[in-house]
């Protein structure tokens, strides 16, 4: 988007949600209660006009908040809901590639129990898709097909982002009744949809299962609420100078190269590195810091799936020895290489318990 240019999203696509709302006991009004000020209820029920995008972010969140807590028994609390929702943030970011992420949602949701979704990732034989259902069970019982969309929304979004450019979608299926309208949040995904089906699911190419994870941990900050809560987020996204690089040196590592310095990198991508160094300033970076955050993810890659020694890994990763890595690896997770190789799963707990 050009500097100062106002971004919005269409109110349709906080329609059906702002339509639901009353059916389970919740005034609109108490949804559209924006930082900036109170949206007009009437209006908006209608679908009209445009919001400004961040009072839309907000008013879609809270809607979807809202209507949770309305049919969770017991009430759903809005602080848990909120520390899960940037754990599976944080747990799905640190994957390898798509496939990595979706079963780390998987197992993120499952380890929750009932303040989680029940997820899994298949793919259907001989037709080359793979097919990531959605159930809101136990979290939500018998939940509206707004809330439904609304977490098809968040799931391509967040595909969408991890992997730096939009995930199509070959077909959308539901559980529920086909409606006069399809939602218009749905129909964003331009794939047809097919109602009365035994699970809620998105349906892509399984190639795509194997798309890199682009982004990290860092990326996230400032971001999460618009993942989650802007339909069209996924149409915003540009492909940033960090990503592209970031997804360079990761190539550059899977193919068992060692990782570039500054100078190589430059020319890797064609430019120079003063242009390269002015270019991450402007997106909050620096090349050391996404070297390190790769030799970070990699490594762990690396020690969850691999069999190089220490020695071979800090090779890899471009470390003077085993011993300098070892430390590094310290200061980045808390635990020694060969402790995080015997049993990763104290990090997982550690995010999911804190």
């Amino acid at each position: 988007m050009a500097s100062g240019r106002r971004v919005t999203v269409p109110a349709r696509y906080l329609r059906p949600l702002l339509r639901e709302l009353p059916l389970h006991g919740v005034s609109p009004e108490e949804a559209l209660q924006c930082p900036g000020g109170p949206l007009p209820a009437a209006p908006l029920l209608d679908g009209d006009g445009e919001i400004d995008r961040e009072d839309f972010v907000h008013a879609y969140g809270m809607c979807t908040c809202l209507l949770e807590q309305a049919i969770c028994r017991p009430r759903a609390k809005s602080d848990a809901r909120r520390k899960a929702f940037e754990l599976i943030f944080d747990f799905m970011v640190a994957a390898g590639d798509l496939r990595e992420a979706c079963l780390r949602a998987v197992q993120f949701n499952a380890m929750i129990e009932e303040r989680g979704y029940t997820l899994a990732l298949s793919v259907e034989r001989g037709a080359d898709v793979a097919r990531f259902t959605i159930d809101l069970n136990p979290s939500v019982p018998r939940p509206p097909a707004a809330l439904i969309a609304a977490a098809m929304v968040f799931f391509h979004n967040v595909f969408s982002w991890l992997t730096g450019s939009r995930i199509a979608m070959s077909r959308i299926g539901l559980t529920t009744v086909r409606p006069r309208a399809a939602d218009p949040c749905l129909e964003i995904f331009g794939a047809p949809i097919r109602y009365g089906e035994a699970a809620n699911y998105l349906a892509f190419d399984a190639a795509d299962l194997g798309r890199r994870v682009v982004r990290s941990p860092e990326d996230l900050a400032g971001r999460i609420d618009h993942i989650a809560y802007d339909p069209l987020f996924c149409f915003r996204l540009g492909t940033t100078l960090a990503a592209e690089l970031r997804s360079m040196l990761l190539d550059r590592a899977e193919r068992g190269g060692v990782l570039p310095d500054s100078i190589a990198a430059a020319d890797l991508l064609g430019i120079s590195v003063s242009t390269m160094s002015r270019r991450l300033r402007r997106e909050n970076t620096t090349f050391l810091k996404l070297k390190s955050e790769c030799q970070r993810d990699i490594a762990k890659q690396l020690l969850r799936h691999g069999t190089l020694t220490m020695a071979g890994i800090a090779a890899r990763l471009g470390f003077v020895d085993a011993r300098s890595f070892r430390r590094a690896f310290q200061d980045w997770t808390g635990v020694l290489p060969s402790a995080f190789r015997a049993d990763p799963a104290p990090e997982v707990r550690l995010k999911a318990n804190s």
